[in-house]
């Protein structure tokens, strides 16, 4: 008995830490983007404060499904049925571009008069009302592609995949730096956005 546990304590830390290494690259992305953005313009960071939120909080809702394909995979996993996996994982990333193309529409349409709801115009700057627009018109034209990705990190982790996810963070990580430095600055010929 004592040996299965300690079996069993290792197996959980196997699979724990890259999913927690996941969650924190997903954080310094974050941070990352705003350290930049402060340091650039103080308008630059107060529309992702306006934005940031909403965005947030808009694909943490939509993306809660997720709890559900991580058990129902599981599972399904667990017990060797390979059909219910297939059929689960094709029935959710169905939902999921369903749902990231009818956010991605509605977000786009809707991002001014989101951003307009959130902010003051008496405290808030035109160009600071703008750059929030436009920022979270591009960001909700990628939610396809975002709620594909939630899905699929969900899916592998059911599967017993956790370091997948974490290189992806990882590497997406880093040119999601390089990127934002070079268009956010304008270096090497890029427009400065």
């Amino acid at each position: 008995m004592k040996q299965l546990k300690g079996s069993l304590r290792q197996e959980v830390i196997a699979l724990a830490w890259p999913a927690l290494v996941h969650g924190l690259l997903t954080t310094v992305v974050l941070f990352t983007d705003r350290l930049i953005l402060g340091n650039f313009r103080d308008q630059a960071l107060g529309a992702m404060q306006v934005c940031g939120p909403v965005l947030w909080c808009t694909f943490s809702v939509f993306g809660a499904y997720g709890a559900g394909v991580l058990a129902v995979v599981g599972r399904a996993y667990g017990a060797k049925d390979v059909t219910r996996v297939r059929r689960t994982l094709g029935t959710a990333i169905l939902i999921a571009l369903a749902t990231g193309v009818a956010l991605g529409i509605l977000g786009y349409l809707g991002s001014n008069s989101i951003a307009t709801l959130i902010t003051s115009a008496e405290k808030t700057s035109g160009q600071t009302l703008e750059m929030a627009t436009t920022y979270m018109s591009i960001v909700f034209l990628s939610a396809p592609l975002q709620m594909l990705g939630t899905t699929s990190t969900v899916g592998l982790q059911a599967l017993g995949d956790t370091r997948t996810p974490m290189v992806v963070a990882g590497i997406s990580g880093l040119v999601n730096l390089g990127l934002t430095w070079v268009l956010v600055h304008g270096h090497y010929g890029a427009p400065a956005l």
